[in-house]
């Protein structure tokens, strides 16, 4: 109740807030203005409006049919306010994960603890009175989700206010119980998912399970939540990052793993290591339906298993794919451990017998590979993060997987 109590007090002094900034009653303005879009823009019917309290309201003009990663696109509204809001508000437009807008979504009635992602792309305009606004928005190149929640809230003054008209969700910290966020749509995005790079190394690297290598030291790659493709894997602060390299025989798979509580008992060549803690790749076809898995556990065990089908096939065949892990611990303390390190050696030739990927690798080709951590806890729960979020429970979704480059330097 006292969590409750909270956000109440301060949604009521953000309210005050903005009315203390409008000092009059809000003016609506009448009518709407026809305007037209560019080429790769849908105009919208002038009744999409969202209205706020107090009788502010904004008109969505146009929004992208689709929006590519790193091409900047525009959001166009018509506020119809009074001057006295004008002066006193602002609108402030958002594109962000639509796993982001979920979460605070359902998160409603309490304190919003999440973390905003470093992808939202956030821009702030004054409004200007009878003119409408125009939102330039860039997405990272980084964008791995296949659509974009584009939102709005009027900000007036030090405070939020709500929408009454139009479809909304709630807003963030002390707002996380009022509907303050004006969702204008959904919109899908042209981005390929995730692209990673892998150099290309000169002398062949000791699969030992310790990342001492050079190649490892820095450009790691932080899984996401595999389920929902969210911020970096924050599950009580453990984390993983992954790098990948080649040369003519091997491509390579490392793993750094943040992991206060290993578990991992099972031993043996294709024992169900996916049960406990565990690393995955997965190296798939481009076009066929043929693809690779092998798993590796913080004690060193392999399992490998080979699909002609989405999971058609299974552990019967062993490859040569090689793996060991490492255990870290405190300084001050052998028996506390603070995260495991996992190295993978998976030869060329078994990766181009049972997938399209080429069995002469050079420069410029690509592949596509994903690598899932499963971590699982000894109260028995698990947790997936993943290098390309699958956006469902199921690891062998090839259309999911990263893309990776192979280069020529590191």
């Amino acid at each position: 109740m006292v969590g409750r109590r909270w956000w109440r007090r301060e949604l009521a002094r953000s309210r005050a807030a903005a009315w203390f900034a409008l000092a009059v009653p809000v003016m609506v303005g009448a009518g709407c203005v026809e305007h037209e879009t560019s080429a790769g823009y849908r105009s919208v019917a002038g009744d999409q409006a969202w209205r706020w309290e107090g009788g502010a309201r904004l008109v969505l003009r146009s929004l992208p049919q689709i929006i590519r990663p790193s091409e900047p696109f525009n959001i166009e509204l018509e506020p119809l306010v009074g001057r006295d809001v004008a002066r006193a508000c602002r609108v402030e437009v958002s594109a962000r994960p639509p796993e982001d807008a979920a979460r605070r979504l359902v998160n409603r009635g309490r304190p919003d603890r999440l973390l905003e992602d470093p992808r939202t792309v956030v821009v702030v305009r004054p409004i200007t009175p009878g003119e409408a606004l125009t939102f330039p928005v860039a997405l990272s190149d980084e964008w791995v989700w296949r659509t974009a929640s584009i939102e709005a809230q009027l900000l007036c003054g030090d405070g939020v206010l709500e929408v009454v008209e139009g479809a909304a969700r709630e807003g963030r910290g002390p707002f996380a119980g009022a509907r303050t966020v004006a969702t204008l749509g959904v919109v899908p995005t042209a981005g390929a998912g995730r692209t990673v790079s892998a150099p290309r190394i000169a002398a062949p690297i000791t699969v030992d399970g310790v990342l001492n290598e050079a190649v490892w030291q820095d450009g790691r790659w932080p899984l996401y939540e595999s389920r929902f493709s969210g911020v970096t894997a924050r599950h009580g602060g453990q984390e993983t990052a992954v790098k990948m390299a080649w040369d003519e025989e091997f491509l390579y798979v490392a793993g750094a793993l943040t992991d206060a509580d290993i578990v991992s008992s099972l031993e043996g060549r294709d024992a169900h290591l996916w049960t406990e803690d565990v690393l995955e790749v997965f190296v798939f076809s481009k076009e066929g339906a043929g693809y690779l898995e092998i798993q590796g556990s913080p004690d060193g065990d392999l399992f490998d298993a080979s699909f002609t089908g989405h999971r058609q096939g299974g552990p019967a065949w062993d490859g040569g794919a090689k793996t060991a892990a490492s255990v870290q611990y405190a300084a001050t303390d052998s028996r506390q451990e603070l995260g495991w390190q996992v190295e993978f050696a998976l030869p060329w030739r078994d990766v181009c017998a049972h997938t399209d990927a080429p069995c002469s690798p050079a420069p410029n080709q690509t592949i596509k590979v994903n690598v899932f951590r499963i971590d699982k806890s000894r109260g028995g729960r698990s947790f997936g993060s993943a290098l390309a979020p699958t956006w469902s429970a199921d690891f062998h979704l090839a259309s999911a997987a990263a893309t990776v480059r192979l280069v020529a330097d590191p």
